[in-house]
């Protein structure tokens, strides 16, 4: 019976000893699904082109002398729309420079309304057409996010303000032309919806004062030069939407 018994743990022991364990492997793809998005989506490109727009608000004081009607009109010139462009390219990852070029525009009217200009009376239709442009050159940067399926982008520029006042009245148009420098800071963010292909949302800053224009009444051309405390404001706000490509 002994021998019986050892004969059988001896059995058992080589059973043990030959058998092996089949672990299944372990799929480690499951576990990070991100890495694989982030894979198949490239980077950004060198070369950027951006193009958009959207509504502009002028910020400037309203005389306090005007009356209502006065006063509304000039409140209209004060809000519009605006556009911009830009071209840039990204030396690295990160940072920029390239050229830019912003415009904003409001209009007003009013019928049937009399209206002095310049001491001269008149009754009928009148209209205003406000542009600011600003072309510049900007250093720009951009962050993209860990999936790089979106990023923050921003923009500092210096560059040459140009203003349009173009007002039409019963006697005729008065058009007041000018030029200085400004500055604009821009920022927003981009979501990719194609390789090469990203829509953005974002604002802008825009600062410049004028401190002397061109009046021109009836063809008759004069240079104004204001003193400092009534230069005219171009300072405006912009918020957009853009379609940006990169390359």
């Amino acid at each position: 019976m002994k021998n019986k018994i050892i004969s059988i743990l001896l059995f058992c022991c080589s059973i043990s000893a030959t058998a092996q364990i089949v672990v299944p492997p372990i799929d480690h793809s499951l576990d990070a699904p991100s890495e694989k998005r982030i894979m198949e989506r490239p980077e950004l490109g060198r070369f950027v082109l951006s193009a958009g727009g959207g509504l502009s608000w002028r910020i400037a004081r309203i005389e306090g002398d005007l009356n209502q009607t006065a006063k509304a009109f000039n409140k209209d010139l004060k809000s519009g729309n605006n556009w911009d462009a830009s071209l840039l390219y990204f030396f690295n990852r990160r940072f920029g420079f390239g050229l830019i070029a912003n415009s904003s525009f409001t209009t007003a009217r009013l019928d049937d309304i009399g209206v002095e200009v310049n001491g001269v009376a008149a009754f009928g239709d009148i209209s205003e057409k406000i542009n600011i442009d600003f072309y510049g050159v900007t250093f720009a940067g951009r962050a993209v996010n860990y999936e790089r399926s979106g990023y923050f982008y921003y923009q500092a520029s210096l560059g040459l303000l140009n203003y349009r006042d173009k007002f039409l009245w019963p006697k005729g148009e008065i058009l007041l032309d000018g030029q200085t420098i400004g500055i604009m800071l821009s920022a927003g963010y981009a979501v990719r919806i194609q390789k090469n292909v990203s829509f953005g949302v974002g604002v802008n800053f825009l600062q410049g004062e004028l401190p002397s224009y061109t009046q021109t009444i009836n063809g008759i051309k004069q240079k104004i030069n204001l003193p400092e405390d009534q230069y005219i404001g171009l300072t405006h706000f912009d918020f957009k939407a853009e379609l940006i490509f990169s390359f």
